[in-house]
């Protein structure tokens, strides 16, 4: 169930006491997802952060925090065996020609060719 406008307020009211102190993750989020749906219904930013007793100043930092995602240091990787080629020979021709993974058959035919 989505907060009302009026559960919003009362909770910015609530978790805001004491000078500095930021409001809750999940508070902002809340706010920021209410004054989407309001963004959609027409309403302007200046609008909605009167409605709530905050800045717009406020509300544009926290959409800016919202949308900067945060990379993680690390990311999982799968590491695989390299399938073996067909074969491991390897012809060079002149002019930097180079045949990788022919067979023996595919050698001598080359060979018979070329004579």
């Amino acid at each position: 169930m989505k907060p009302t406008i009026d559960e919003i307020r009362t909770a910015l009211v609530r978790s805001n006491e004491g000078v500095g102190r930021p409001y809750p993750a999940h508070l902002r989020a809340a706010v920021l997802a209410h004054a989407e749906r309001r963004r959609r219904a027409g309403m302007g930013l200046e609008a909605f952060a009167a409605e709530l007793g905050l800045s717009a100043t406020t509300l544009r930092k926290w959409k800016r925090e919202a949308a900067t995602v945060v990379q993680p240091a690390f990311c999982a990787v799968e590491i695989v065996t390299p399938s073996a080629p067909a074969s491991a020979l390897v012809v060079h021709g002149p002019a930097g020609l180079r045949i990788d993974g022919a067979t023996i058959a595919d050698i001598a035919e080359l060979v018979r060719r070329l004579a």
